[in-house]
């Protein structure tokens, strides 16, 4: 059971990699501005970090679709923790944890823009419970994601449900991960244990 002084530390948690995600973001459009004209004149009466600013359509289609490293060392800690061990152990059928989800858990984590020690173990349930809502057309193995979590208790899965909207708006709302992403994703670290999990070579 989570306390409700976890439940607070949690929200906290996202609050802020929300919070420092967005001004990345903000600087990330900055710079491409910068690099789209660079000899206009700045605009002094524009402050990109301000609330009216508003993002230009291009910097987002620019951006690379390869994660940063953070994204793959924080699912490389992921596998360290216990419970996630557990979970992936318990999926031998993977059902919920294939290679191509997880590459679209490394999609997401890459999106939030997050750094590595800044993730926690429900980041990675909560990607991985959005990737299976993409993807899977049986809905009812991602259940077990809460067992693993909370156990028999019930009453944790609306604030689970309340950290999922926060860690998609963290993404931009960018949920749509294609196979050739997932794919770029897998040969970029062809060693990596994630890409033994395919379904493909289960008896």
């Amino acid at each position: 059971m989570v306390s409700p002084r976890k439940e607070k530390q949690i929200e906290k948690i996202l609050f802020i990699c929300s919070r420092e995600t967005q001004r990345e973001r903000e600087r990330h459009r900055h710079r491409q501005r910068k690099k789209q004209a660079p000899g206009r004149e700045p605009d002094a009466g524009h402050d990109s970090r301000s609330p009216g600013s508003r993002p230009e359509p291009k910097a987002d289609a620019q951006r690379p679709n390869h994660p940063r490293p953070p994204a793959r060392k924080s699912l490389l800690k992921s596998n360290k923790d216990p419970v996630i061990k557990r979970f992936l152990a318990w999926d031998k059928d993977l059902r919920v944890s294939d290679k191509y989800l997880l590459s679209m858990v490394i999609a997401y984590f890459s999106r939030a823009g997050l750094f590595s020690w800044q993730y926690q173990r429900i980041h990675f349930f909560l990607a991985l419970y959005l990737a299976n809502d993409m993807e899977e057309d049986n809905q009812a193995p991602k259940q077990a994601i809460f067992s693993f979590l909370y156990g028999k208790n019930r009453s944790q899965r609306p604030l689970f449900h309340k950290l999922r909207l926060q860690f998609i708006r963290s993404m931009g709302w960018r949920t749509r991960v294609s196979r050739e992403e997932c794919e770029e994703i897998q040969a970029f670290d062809p060693d990596l244990w994630v890409w033994g999990r395919d379904r493909t070579l289960i008896p």
